[in-house]
């Protein structure tokens, strides 16, 4: 039976080990994901219906309204390269171009980090 203690106790160390390096990966990778933060404003050609949104955390953006600076509080989801905010039961897909700005097309307007 004492013979067995070490062997045991090796294996189970073993395990551990690997299962906290997988903790720390899986954590690691997590944090790695596609993320917004800070403020992003309206092209010069913009549209309509706002000048500007600020990513506040991995799930929430501010959106301010163009003409009288009124900001609403919306959700947004990051899937490959499309940024989908929604709010009040709508959803507006922006594409991610490859200088980082999120592109609503024609009637919604480019909006740029600054």
């Amino acid at each position: 039976m004492k013979a067995l203690l070490p062997i045991y106790h090796t294996k189970l160390t073993a395990i551990l080990t690997q299962v906290g390096i997988l903790i720390m990966v899986t954590v690691f990778l997590a944090s790695c994901g596609p993320k917004l933060r800070g403020t992003y404003n309206l092209d010069a050609n913009g549209g309509l219906p706002f000048k500007k949104m600020n990513f506040t955390s991995d799930t929430k953006v501010e959106l301010t309204v163009k003409f009288s600076d009124a900001t609403a509080e919306a959700d947004y989801l990051i899937e490959d390269d499309k940024v989908k905010i929604s709010s009040a039961g709508q959803t507006q897909v922006f594409t991610i171009d490859k200088n980082g700005c999120l592109d609503g097309g024609q009637m919604i307007g480019k909006f740029c980090k600054m």
